[in-house]
């Protein structure tokens, strides 16, 4: 039996039945040779072995593409079980030394128990990693040594919330898109977010909790969608993001940005000369 693309979409009802016939297609296939592995299922179909199991046989078939979507039917409900030990689904280690890995995406109910010192992901160029749950290591220092080992990385989207100060650094980003909020899964707000990516041209941010913000090297920067309110912060602290970004082309604001416009009349804001475009929505 041979294929090189595995996308599975499974009920509850249906997953721990769906897992054996899963564990004996792949115990009859020929050779380990796997391009693609996309998973989504509710939390309770099946349990973390089998996906470490899973993911462990497409690394060694030298997967390119890695996708893994992870809910749970009463999330909204119950927003504090979402990130419990003993339900989230665990990844093994040698995820984040994939030589072969392109693209990375990671949703929902996963924890990163066990991150290495170093990370080696040579031609990963994209990377998703949102709702993922980090118990045991400090974001920050994660996102330090995940950019470290991605050289080719050239899209990154992720939650940030921890306390203390986010730097994303990275000379070959074109595309950054950052959520946060204060009620996330890490539970803090982020002190400062510092931004260095000279290639970037797109930038997303839909953050509450991010204190305070430094941007250097941004003058590719064509797209800014920006959504930060002053929640958890004074209200000029938006001042510097916007003196960074003065230079796009395409911008949207929520209407929190409108808010923070109406307390901060007083602060000379910088003018957008090469604006062609502005966009407001609520």
């Amino acid at each position: 039996m041979e294929f090189s693309r595995l996308e599975l979409h499974i009920i509850p009802e249906s997953g721990i039945r769906f897992s054996t016939i899963i564990n004996r297609v792949f115990d009859q296939r020929t050779t380990h040779s796997l391009k693609k592995l996309l998973l989504w299922s509710f939390l309770n179909s099946f349990n973390s072995n089998h996906v470490m199991a899973w993911v462990s046989f497409a690394i060694a078939g030298n997967v390119e593409e890695i996708e893994l979507t992870f809910s749970m039917e009463e999330s909204i409900k119950f927003p504090n079980t979402l990130f419990t030990s003993k339900e989230n689904i665990e990844l093994p280690i040698t995820l984040f030394t994939c030589k072969t890995l392109m693209v990375l995406k990671l949703h929902g109910c996963i924890h990163i128990k066990n991150v290495p010192s170093s990370v080696h992901l040579p031609l990963l160029k994209i990377a998703d990693i949102t709702d993922v749950c980090f118990p045991y290591v400090p974001f920050v220092s994660f996102v330090t040594t995940f950019l470290s080992g991605c050289p080719l990385l050239e899209q990154l989207s992720a939650n940030l919330s921890p306390s203390g100060s986010v730097k994303i650094s990275n000379p070959l980003l074109k595309k950054l898109c950052i959520y946060s909020g204060y009620n996330s899964i890490h539970g803090h707000d982020v002190a400062k977010l510092e931004i260095n990516t000279p290639s970037l041209l797109f930038l997303d941010i839909q953050a509450t909790s991010i204190l305070d913000y430094s941007v250097e090297n941004v003058g590719n920067l064509v797209e800014a969608r920006l959504m930060v309110s002053e929640e958890n912060g004074p209200v000029d602290f938006v001042l510097n993001l916007f003196k960074a970004i003065r230079e796009i082309r395409i911008m949207s604001l929520s209407y929190g940005h409108i808010e923070v416009f109406d307390k901060i009349c007083n602060i000379d804001l910088p003018e957008f000369c090469n604006l062609v475009r502005l966009e407001l929505s609520h």
